[in-house]
Order: structure tokens, then C-alpha cells, then sequence
């Protein structure tokens, strides 16, 4: 008996940097939004908004449990989320507001934002961090 592993192409990595820890959620968001929908300006229908509350252990824990959460309301209500309103941020917490609109369906699929490897670092005045998307 033997057994090999073979090479599968089921990941994406999006790239982030942002002058502040908000602004990086902000454009995590974006990025992760415009991987489901390639061109968020044609079907703008139904405008939604959606309160998101999170808690993690530390800030790369809550970016993926953020962006996981998005997730979950974007495959539940078909919807795409193109703006954020931060409420309450700290590196363990946020309490922010996504805004966007339904749609009819999606470009890509997400199956879940991973933690593997995730290391948000401050560097030349920014937060800097890849994303792992399993598709």
C-alpha cells in the first residue's frame, strides 16, 4: 500500500494592509465581499444592513471570526456588504454594522475564512496581513 498528496488548488489568499487595526477590518471586508461578487456596482438592490458582534482571544482570531461571521449573513440573506460602521473596537472585540444589498447570487464561493498562518504585523506605519480564503 501507498499513498501520495497531491497538489489542490482550494485556497486564496488576499492580501491586506491598512493604516489603522479599523481600517484593515474595513478592507478585510471589502476584499472578502469582492471575492463573492466581482462587480458590486451592477445588481445594488434592496439596500441591507446587518449588525455583526464578535469576541475573540486576540485580533487575528476576532479579523477571522469577523470575516466569518459576515459570511454566514452573506450565504443566509444573499447579500454583499460594501460599507461598515464600527461601533466598538478593541483587539478582542467589535461591534460594528455592515451595510450592502441582495443579490442574485455569486460570482465565487467561500466556504471558510482560515486561521492558518494568519499574522496581522506593523510595519512602515501599517497593518499588514494575508488572509486565507477555502474555496
Amino acid at each position: 500500500m501507498s499513498f501520495e498528496f497531491l497538489s489542490h488548488t482550494s485556497e486564496v489568499i488576499l492580501k491586506v494592509e491598512a493604516g489603522s487595526k479599523e481600517d484593515l477590518f474595513r478592507e478585510a471586508l471589502r476584499g472578502e465581499m469582492n471575492f463573492l461578487k466581482k462587480d458590486l456596482g451592477k445588481e445594488q438592490r434592496g439596500r441591507q444592513k446587518r449588525e455583526i458582534e464578535v469576541s475573540s482571544v486576540d485580533l487575528e482570531a476576532l479579523l477571522v471570526d469577523f470575516l466569518n461571521e459576515v459570511l454566514y449573513y452573506a450565504n443566509i440573506y444573499k447579500e454583499v456588504y460594501t460599507d461598515i460602521d464600527i461601533e466598538e473596537f478593541s483587539d478582542t472585540y467589535i461591534k460594528a454594522k455592515v451595510m450592502g444589498f441582495k443579490v442574485d447570487g455569486f460570482d465565487d464561493d467561500i466556504k471558510a475564512v482560515s486561521y492558518h498562518d494568519l499574522k496581522i504585523i506593523y510595519k512602515d506605519n501599517k497593518y499588514i496581513c494575508n488572509i486565507i480564503f477555502d474555496v
